[in-house]
């Protein structure tokens, strides 16, 4: 019968190591993911960064895996399987944020302290960008009426009470812009 993984060589090893480390990180991602903490490799676009590392990330793990199997047929399958897990993923990205329809705004605290990134792809997200620029947290949804996109439009004003605090009024809609804003207070620690 044929051993499916080769054993006790540098190999093996070494591609046991990576392999636990990617995913080791991986699941750093998700855990970041799932507080509203994104890597970005500046901005626009969010979590781009965040999306690029897990890609490698997968890819690595793949190689890692197919190192240590020795079926060839076994090989090929997790190499394609990771193909497309990391082709569904980008996909995913793709489609949440389109090509040249998603709209950034970006504003700052006057006293120049803290950045923040507004998205807007139909729905709103006003993210906090850290200091050094490396990762973004959420802050919380804006929500419009029928995909319009009132920061895009410039129908927006900000009461800014201090660097992280602030109200920001908005246009809800088309027909509101000239009259009713919606307001969104935001409070950092």
């Amino acid at each position: 019968m044929k051993r499916v993984y080769k054993g006790n060589n540098k190999v093996f090893w070494s591609s046991l190591i990576s392999l636990s480390l990617s995913l080791f990180l991986l699941f750093f991602l998700l855990h970041l993911s799932n507080r509203g903490i994104y890597i970005q490799f500046g901005t626009p676009p969010p979590w781009s960064g965040h999306t690029i590392i897990s890609a490698i990330l997968i890819l690595i793990a793949t190689i890692s895996i197919s190192r240590m199997i020795k079926v060839r047929e076994l090989k090929y399958f997790v190499i394609a399987l990771g193909l497309v897990i990391v082709i569904i993923i980008s996909l995913a990205f793709l489609l949440i944020n389109p090509p040249g329809e998603t709209k950034y705004t970006r504003i700052t605290s006057p006293d120049n302290k803290t950045k923040y990134l507004i998205v807007e792809t139909g729905a709103g997200r006003l993210y906090r960008l850290s200091d050094s620029g490396m990762y973004m947290t959420f802050v919380t949804p804006i929500r419009t009426d029928d995909g319009y996109l009132p920061f895009a439009d410039n129908a927006y004003e900000i009461e800014w009470l201090s660097s992280n605090h602030f109200i920001l009024h908005y246009a809800f809609n088309q027909d509101s812009r000239y009259k009713d804003y919606r307001e969104i207070t935001v409070h950092l620690e």
